[in-house]
């Protein structure tokens, strides 16, 4: 066993010793609020920064990293030679260590800094360090109660300086200014010092790659279960972590031994001799290690070659699946397709991702519970395993460790690090617990808040975009490309995808944006074009991502480069005054042009509007820090960002309209990305007593295990779908209320296709608004503060025969026309003339009904 390192608290008291060189604050430090603060993942490197350091260019996570630095101003502050920090972070220096500089870098230091402390900051990807001054940086990040930004709140850290070259770009992220470092053996590490400044307790949180706390708070999270997220800390499972005598920081999980498991009797285990992964308390080697600065988990050859072994037995095993092992891609040797046909990837699941071979390290020192590894954590492209065989350079980590787990294995999972108590909690793959980091309630993206009238550094104004109702196709696009090619707008599509111009760029398929784009494909998805295509690749693309684009409409899919597009909008101040034009990239798929079928003439892609990371509202969210909001008003505009919508009303004149609206919590599919609706049950109500439809209870729930069910939004279905169930019941109560209504002598009469109920005779016509006076739709939301109502103009069709009601009945065989299977979706028709504002942090919609009954509707301000 490694031995044991000096206890915490003793840590503790080096660091509050540092603070006499730190400003305290007013509040007193036993009032302090733990705090929380965005992460985000580098496109091209996959490492993940935090935004702490107070409007300046953020810093990479570093698990093991012991201490804070980042490049310094041309004149800073120093620490003295003999002052406890420095005796601190010059404890130990980095073990694998090339100093860049000849070793030594300090400049610009303040008059009369004789005696000043040097420290060693270290570059983890690249193996370099340097020596520069110790100084102290400014900071700042908000607080939160687990459910709520309250405030910002501003502090300092002591940290080193260092030269530009340590950052070393390609291997750290362009836009990075340094590291902070997260190890929890160091008084100097980012957490350390927060625990020591602001005494709210010796733990932090991370849930890569959306946040970062810091302090003894829960953390709420989202769910399917409407009643709302909740405090997730308490489902941890726990293990104690080990410290590395030899080295340090750095978190190692005391794993007794690997196996692998999939659809047979038994899981396989590693053949390796006892204690092949243990870390030897003597030399420091050996072990399991966490880090977030190597990509992928790493193994030593011989525990490489057992797991390959293992691995490869469990996929034989399974013959269901006739997968079998393929040629590796790149630096990925264990790979698998089917025979003779390499598209073939492991089968879908019912639930999240793909059927794959679950990987368990199993822990022991009384740990409650196994470290799964699913497939979402190590799948890459489908078909690849993410975890490599260490080469002849050694391991990327210091302390030449057995395995080192990567950003890919700690990526969606909740982990809480007690630093008093030497323990991690960790989730499984949230994925498979129906919720993700990524739809975090309070921790995602832009959430950052600012002190008055100020606004964070990296916010951006609101964006406002016409929409354009195709006549063909009764689609609405969005002009939002640069070249103005219009984009089909799809509610529940999870990225941005065209026709690409015959050079493109791309992106590389080791970042984070590949990650995401390929964490879940469709599963009604036909492939044209074989499922491969791309073309006009900039040369030297040779590790570039595809992705699947999706055509809504027909089913079908393909595969394509993942590259940007240039893209702009106009700004706004206040969803109604045009400003001027900005222009912006997104992430983006290319498709063939077989793809556009089915689409409105010159569109040429789509772009999705779901909660996704790569859909255009998250993108825009976290490139403009304004808010993970957007609004629709069909069909006059989009709106993006956490901006007023106002509308001129007949009484009040021209108003905030969001003010006014009722809402309903948002649901969350585990197998899609699309808007669900909590409806309870449907009642008609025309003159005489509503009709409520006559269906079990549950029948329009969504289904929290299969993702079946549910009543979901979409923009690429004219018209609403019934389950046959749930229209049957639907229609009875239709003709229930039309029969109950003395008044008006209507009858129904045979049906108008596509229609099934359509109906002749005199519907009385109102004055205000001047339409047809029939009845109305009402669909009953658990936990919102409104009913969904369709009046007249969201479901009535005028026909040459008579007034048919625009809801389908899913036509036998033929399955829903978006994904999922769910119980109703509410089509175009449902949606026009609304106004639908969505809150993707809060996982709330606003919902106006039909404006027109509201005496008003979308004027578009373009």
């Amino acid at each position: 066993m490694p031995r044991a390192p000096e206890p915490v608290h003793v840590l503790l008291l080096a660091a509050i010793a540092v603070q006499v060189f730190v400003r305290c604050t007013a509040q007193a430090a036993s009032d302090q609020k733990p705090l929380v603060s965005r992460l985000a993942q580098d496109y091209n490197t996959s490492l993940y920064t935090i935004s702490v350091n107070n409007g300046a260019p953020p810093l990479v996570v570093d698990l093991a990293g012991t201490l804070v630095w980042s490049t310094c101003p041309s004149t800073h502050a120093t620490v003295p030679c003999q002052s406890a920090a420095c005796d601190a972070v010059n404890r130990r220096q980095p073990g694998r260590c090339r100093y860049v500089n000849g070793g030594w870098f300090w400049a610009g230091r303040e008059p009369g800094s004789r005696c000043a402390c040097t420290a060693h900051p270290f570059n983890p990807v690249t193996g370099e360090c340097s020596t520069g001054d110790l100084t102290t940086f400014a900071m700042s990040a908000n607080t939160t109660n687990g459910t709520d930004l309250l405030y910002p709140e501003s502090f300092t850290a002591v940290g080193a300086c260092a030269p530009e070259r340590l950052l070393a770009s390609p291997s750290l992220p362009q836009a990075a200014a340094g590291v902070a470092g997260f190890s929890g053996t160091t008084p100097l590490s980012l957490p350390s010092q927060l625990a020591a400044q602001r005494r709210f307790g010796s733990t932090f949180a991370l849930c890569l790659p959306a946040f970062a706390t810091f302090g003894d708070t829960p953390v709420y999270l989202p769910n399917y279960d409407p009643s709302g997220p909740f405090d997730y800390t308490k489902m941890l499972r726990r293990t104690p972590f080990l410290t590395n005598p030899r080295r340090s920081g750095g978190y190692y999980l005391p794993v007794k031994r690997i196996s692998v498991s999939w659809r047979g009797p038994r899981d396989v285990p590693l053949s390796l001799p006892a204690g092949a992964l243990d870390l030897d308390a003597r030399t420091g080697r050996g072990g399991v290690v966490l880090s977030t600065t190597t990509p992928y988990a790493i193994m030593r050859p011989d525990v490489f070659r057992a797991f390959a072994k293992a691995f490869d037995t469990v996929v034989a095993r399974g013959m269901e699946s006739r997968m079998v092992r393929v040629a590796g891609q790149k630096q990925f040797e264990l790979c698998y397709g089917g025979a003779g046909d390499t598209m073939l990837s492991f089968p879908m699941m019912k639930r999240a991702g793909f059927d794959a071979p679950a990987i368990t390290l199993e822990l022991g020192a009384g740990a409650t519970g196994n470290w799964t590894i699913l497939n979402g954590n190590y799948l890459v492209r489908e078909t690849c395993v993410g975890v490599v065989e260490m080469g002849p350079e050694g391991m990327p980590v210091d302390g030449e460790p057995a395995v080192v787990l990567g950003g890919m294995q700690l990526e969606n999972i909740l982990m809480v690090f007690d630093l008093d108590k030497r323990t991690l909690g960790f989730s499984r793959l949230l994925d498979w617990d129906l919720t993700s980091s990524i739809v975090s309630l309070v921790m995602l993206l832009s959430c950052l808040v600012a002190t008055g009238d100020q606004q964070p550094a990296a916010y951006k104004l609101p964006l406002i975009v016409p929409l354009v109702r195709d006549t063909n196709t009764s689609l609405y696009t969005i002009a939002i490309k640069k070249d103005d090619a219009p984009l089909v707008v799809d509610l529940a599509g999870a990225l941005v995808w065209s026709t690409c111009p015959s050079t493109h760029s791309t992106v590389s398929c080791l970042s984070g944006a590949c990650g995401a784009a390929n964490q879940q494909q469709p599963r009604r998805c036909r492939y044209v074009d074989g499922g491969w295509f791309w073309s006009g690749r900039e040369p030297g693309s040779h590790c570039a991502c595809t992705a699947h684009p999706f055509n809504p409409v027909t089913g079908e899919c393909s595969t394509g480069d993942l590259t940007s597009f240039a893209m702009s909008a106009n700004t706004t101040s206040n969803g109604t005054k045009l400003l001027y034009q900005e222009a912006f990239a997104t992430v983006g798929a290319c498709a063939p042009e077989r793809l556009l079928a089915s689409l409105p003439a010159g569109a040429t892609g789509v772009a999705g509007f779901s909660r996704r990371p790569l859909s255009l509202p998250s993108q825009l969210a976290a490139q403009r820090n304004f808010g993970n909001k957007f609004a629709l008003c069909l069909p006059g505009f989009a709106a993006f960002g956490d901006t007023p919508v106002y509308i001129g009303t007949e009484s009040l004149g021209i108003v905030n309209y969001t003010e006014s609206l009722p809402y309903t919590p948002l649901l969350t599919n585990p197998r899609n990305p699309g808007y669900y609706l909590p409806v309870k049950g449907i009642t008609v109500s025309w003159y005489g007593p509503d009709v409520t439809a006559s269906l079990p209870a549950g029948a329009l729930d969504m289904d929290a295990r299969t993702g079946r069910g549910g009543v979901v939004l979409s923009t690429t279905t004219p018209y609403a779908v019934m389950r046959p169930d749930v229209f049957r019941a639907f229609a009875e109560a239709f003709d229930a209320a039309i029969r109950g209504n003395d008044y008006a002598k209507v009858v129904r009469v045979p049906a108008v296709e596509p229609f099934k109920l359509c109906y002749d005779g005199a519907f009385p016509f109102r004055k205000r608004p001047p339409t047809w006076d029939v009845p109305t739709v009402d669909l009953e939301l658990a936990g919102a503060t409104g009913i969904w109502r369709l009046f007249t103009e969201n479901y009535m069709v005028q026909t040459p025969r008579g007034m048919c009601v625009g809801i389908l009945e899913m036509e036998a065989g033929g399955g829903m026309p978006v994904d999922g299977e769910p119980a109703m979706v509410l089509g175009l028709k449902q949606l026009d003339t609304n106004l639908l504002v969505f809150d993707l942090d809060k996982m709330l919609l606003w919902f106006s009904g039909e404006l027109s009954f509201r005496l008003t509707g979308c004027v578009s301000p373009f």
